[in-house]
Formats: C-alpha cells, structure tokens, sequence
C-alpha cells in the first residue's frame, strides 16, 4: 500500500548487517579452504556433501556447498541494486521514496566499508606469509603497513658493485631488497624506510637509491626494459610524496 516502506526496515537493521556480513565475507576466504582440506583429508566427508546436493539444487545452480557459501557475499551487493531498483518505481511524493534513497547510499556505504576491511585482512594475510620467508631478524610491522608492488625483475649493485638478481617490495613507508635462497625463503639485502629521506633517480633502466644517513648510494637495474624501471620509479617517487604529506 502507499504507507508501506521498506526503506526504514534497510536503516533500522544497517548496525547489525554490517557486523554480521563482515565476519563472514572476511572468514569466506579461509572457509572455502577449509571445506577442500576437508574434502581432501576425509573422503566420506567428500561424499557426503556430493550425496546431500539434490537434482532440484543442481537445476538451480547449486552444484556443491561453496555454491551456498557464496550466496551471502552476492546478496550483499543485491541489497544495493534492490534498493536502486525499488526507488526508480516510488512516486517521489510517497514516505518510502527518501527512504530508500538513503537505505540505498547507507547499503553502500555498508559494503564498500566491508570490502574495505577485506582488502586490510587480505594484506595482513599476505604480509603474515611474506614476514614468515625472511631469514633474520627482519620483521614487517603487520598493523601499519601495506604492501603496494612487488617485482622478481631487477639486479640489486651496491656501493662496491656486486650484483645480486633480487625481489623487490614496496610498501607504503618502505623498501624491501631481498635475494631468495633455496626453497622460499628470502634473505633481505636492503631495508630503506621513507623515514630516513631517501631519494630515487633514475638512467636509462637503472634506478639509483640515495640514502646517506645509512646505506649510501645502490642501484636497482631493471631486467626487462627501461619502461619497466621508469614505471617503477615513478610509483616509488609517488608513494614517498604521499609518505611525507601524511607523516607532516
């Protein structure tokens, strides 16, 4: 009827969709891999889920459990579009029109929130995984720190011109040089934190890294092209720029 709204049920409930959608899109990852390790390690397990999936279900799509494990993360967008669709049909001069309008912006605003947090959960992830192949007594603050680019194609000389065929990382306040060994683990060569005022250069496909207060002057020589080391430093001289403004 005219007086039903929808849109204040979305704006009533926002708290408590947000905090329950969260943990689950932000555990859906680690989920999936549980149900294959489980699948792998406990055969009966297996058939047991393959057994419970009925034709009715595979007709809809639903061919296994992770079909059912997604759903909650693909309703969450749905939300949105739902509320963007019920508000084209609304006569603006109806109570539900500004309703859900702002249910619509709210939900949004809900989800961009959650895969933002995601996204932060991902990289601790990745940065945990990363930490754990250093040799040494090298450890990446966790809580602070994001990885932005990583790169297998560069040669790292030092003052005394020994190469080294080197991964390189960056992050959002440093720079990782490290040689991997046998295996997966990596041996740091150079950690050049932004707090120290570095200062990068570059010739040809050669970026050079200026740093007298500790390390002095090392190059970083691109393996593949010359385009590649410019388009290196001038992420490497983007992120420094926005290092500084936010640490003044």
């Amino acid at each position: 009827s005219p007086s039903t709204c929808i849109g204040d049920l979305f704006l009533q409930s926002s708290g408590s969709i947000h905090s329950a959608y969260e943990q689950y899109i932000i555990n859906y990852p680690q989920s999936i891999k549980t149900v294959m390790y489980c699948e792998k390690k406990y055969p009966q397990f297996g058939q047991f889920l393959k057994s419970a999936v009925t034709e009715e279900m595979r007709s809809r799509g639903y061919i296994d459990l992770s079909s059912f494990l997604i759903l909650p993360i693909q309703r969450m967008t749905r939300y949105t579009l739902l509320l963007m669709e019920l508000n084209s049909h609304t006569p603006k001069d109806l109570p539900d029109y500004n309703l859900t309008a702002s249910a619509q912006k709210l939900m949004k605003t809900v989800a961009d929130t959650i895969n933002e947090r995601k996204r932060d959960e991902e990289n601790r992830e990745e940065l945990f995984q990363l930490e754990n192949s250093f040799v040494g007594e090298f450890r990446i603050e966790l809580s602070s720190r994001k990885l932005i680019k990583e790169s297998t194609d560069f040669s790292f000389y030092q003052t005394k011109g020994k190469k080294t065929t080197c991964e390189v990382f960056l992050f959002n306040d440093l720079l990782v040089v490290c040689k991997r060994r046998k295996g997966k683990k990596r041996k740091v060569k150079l950690a050049l934190f932004f707090e120290t005022s570095p200062s990068f250069s570059i010739q040809a496909d050669t970026i050079h890294l200026l740093n007298f207060r500790k390390h002095g002057l090392l190059t970083l020589k691109s393996e593949v092209s010359a385009q590649h080391a410019m388009d290196w430093y001038r992420l490497l001289q983007q992120v420094l720029s926005k290092y500084v403004t936010e640490s003044e």
